[in-house]
C-alpha cells in the first residue's frame, strides 16, 4: 500500500481492512494484505515525544575570595 510507505498508517489500516472485511479479495491475496494490516498496526502509534533534558543545576553561591582567606586564617592554615 502506497498510504503505509508514506507514513500515513491510519489509512493503510482502513484500506487494508477494507479489503480483507469486503469478500473480495482473492483467497490467495488474504495473507499478504492480513501482514500488510499487521505491519501498519504496528506503526500506528506514534513514538512518544523524547523528554526534554532536564533543567541545569541552578548555580551555586561561590565563596567569595575574602572569605577563603579569612577562614583559612582562622583555621591557623595562612599566617596573618
Amino acid at each position: 500500500m502506497a498510504s503505509y510507505w508514506i507514513g500515513d498508517y491510519a489509512k493503510s489500516r482502513e484500506y487494508c481492512t477494507r479489503l480483507l472485511d469486503g469478500g473480495k479479495v482473492p483467497e490467495g491475496e488474504r495473507a499478504r494484505i492480513a501482514a500488510k494490516l499487521e505491519f501498519a498496526q504496528g506503526k500506528s502509534a506514534p513514538a512518544a515525544p523524547a523528554a526534554p533534558p532536564p533543567p541545569p543545576p541552578p548555580p551555586r553561591e561561590r565563596t567569595p575570595p575574602s572569605d577563603i582567606l579569612r577562614d583559612a586564617r582562622t583555621l591557623g592554615v595562612l599566617g596573618s
